[in-house]
Order: C-alpha cells, then sequence, then structure tokens
C-alpha cells in the first residue's frame, strides 16, 4: 500500500509541475506563491557548489534512501525520489524551517488519500554532506499529507550526475 500511495504522490507531483514547466518554456506567466529569501532566477546567478564534491545514501532496510537534509541550515529527513518532480515539503517541517511566513496554497492535487492542496516555495539552499545546490523550488503540502519529505528531481537536476546503485545513491556536483 505504502508503494501505490508514493506512486500516486509521485504521478500527482508530475502532473502538477510539468503544466508550469511548459509555461517557462513558453515564458507563460506562473501564479506561484514564492516564499523564502531567495532571489528571483533572473535577479542573480546560481551559484554552485564546489565541483568534485560526492554524498553518498545509503538504503534503509526497506530499501529506500532517507537521508538528513539541511535546508537553510537545519536539518530534516527526506527521501530521495527521482520520480518527483520538486522537493516536496510536509507542512510540519516547513513550518519548522520558518517557510510558511504567508500560506497560499492555490495548487490543487490528487493523492492516495484525495485531493489536497499545495504551496510553491523557493529553497535558499539544499545540503546533503558536501553537496549543495542554491535556489531550489519546492512543494509544502497540507498538514497530514506527507509521512516524509521527498528531495525530487528540482534538487537532482541540479547535480553534475546522480546515480542509483543496489544499496546507495551517489550524488555529484
Amino acid at each position: 500500500m505504502r508503494h501505490i500511495m508514493l506512486f500516486a504522490f509521485t504521478a500527482l507531483v508530475i502532473a502538477l509541475v510539468v503544466p508550469r514547466v511548459m509555461d517557462r518554456v513558453s515564458g507563460a506567466p506562473t501564479s506561484s506563491n514564492t516564499v523564502g529569501a531567495a532571489p528571483a532566477p533572473d535577479a542573480a546567478p546560481v551559484r554552485r557548489g564546489r565541483a568534485g564534491t560526492t554524498a553518498y545514501v545509503r538504503s534503509d532496510r526497506n530499501g529506500h534512501f532517507v537521508s538528513d537534509v539541511e535546508i537553510g541550515g537545519r536539518s530534516v529527513k527526506a527521501m530521495i525520489d527521482t520520480g518527483a518532480t520538486n522537493i516536496a515539503l510536509r507542512y510540519e517541517d516547513a513550518r519548522d524551517l520558518g517557510l510558511l511566513r504567508v500560506e497560499h496554497f492555490d495548487r490543487k492535487i490528487s493523492t492516495a488519500n484525495g485531493v489536497g492542496q499545495a504551496m510553491m516555495v523557493r529553497l535558499n539552499d539544499v545540503r546533503i554532506g558536501d553537496v549543495v545546490v542554491y535556489d531550489v523550488e519546492a512543494m509544502v503540502l497540507r498538514p497530514g499529507v506527507l509521512s516524509t519529505n521527498l528531495l525530487g528531481m528540482s534538487f537532482l537536476r541540479r547535480l553534475s550526475r546522480f546515480e542509483v546503485r543496489s544499496d546507495e545513491v551517489v550524488l555529484e556536483q
């Protein structure tokens, strides 16, 4: 059942993000709520972490790749999910990280638990070990919707390489 719920959530995240990406490619304006102190992408060049930096995340006993992840210097647990388009944050962790200064859940999402709402945010920095990515898009879901944070492709695609092995994920900058 857990795998079905994870698949359903991943499909939902993809369904929400693809139209937004297409809008950006076509130049159409988006209506996302941006929270956090990260500059707009056009306002400053994207900072990159040290080239050649590598982090390894070993699988847990259930086969999931769960790690401590630092967001804005504060640690949360997150599962690496190559099927998730964005980072998806639990409401409770987003609140503790100070990301909910303005709550504007304007994105409708469908999960295994039914229809819900989410809001888009930007994270100044996301770090696993010495690997750090700046100015990352993420989604915050309403309270109780997620049991764990998901580290999706909005983080992973910014790396020079990532590799999923049988018992670990290799993240390289």
